[in-house]
């Protein structure tokens, strides 16, 4: 049940305000559209390096967001991997984890690739061909990853995606 309100009111004024701030928050973090459902509301988080993808790859209709593109000289480039990487911070439904998953699987050139990406309480660590996921905080599946990593010859300090 509403209280009741008199128009003009301070009180009237603070509601609508309040209103008018979750209704732009909303539209910020959803757009104008519907509010998403139960399955969107997790998200995924993660990161791609443009030049891991084999050549020829076309990465079409994934349902994602790109948040952030940047380009810099690499730390401690491997030999057969460029020195200069683009990278894209991206975040998806979690319910697009395992396409997502099974797509990178797919598109990345071997040997010293990977991409990760997160959800609240789950990591994904995806080579050519193979895919680690295990419980955010996992030691045990992290330590399996990187050892797959250092398999396909992929440098120390990039076996460093986060916990």
């Amino acid at each position: 049940m509403q209280p009741d309100v008199v128009p003009g009111s301070r009180l009237s004024v603070a509601a609508a305000t309040v209103a008018r701030d979750r209704q732009a928050a909303a539209v910020r973090a959803w757009g104008d559209g519907a509010c998403p459902s139960r399955e969107e509301t997790f998200v995924i988080e993660g990161t791609l390096i443009a030049e891991s993808l084999r050549t020829g790859t076309n990465l079409e209709n994934m349902k994602l967001t790109v948040r952030k593109i940047s380009r810099f000289q690499a730390q401690g480039a491997a030999g057969g991997q460029p020195g200069i990487w683009t990278t894209l911070d991206f975040e998806a439904g979690e319910a697009q984890a395992e396409d997502l998953a099974q797509t990178f699987a797919g598109a990345l050139d071997q040997p010293g690739w990977y991409v990760d990406f997160r959800s609240p309480t789950e990591t994904f660590v995806v080579f050519p061909g193979r895919t680690f996921r295990y419980p955010r905080g996992d030691k045990a599946g992290r330590a399996e990853a990187q050892v797959h990593g250092r398999q396909l010859a992929i440098p120390e300090a990039q076996l460093d995606w986060p916990a």
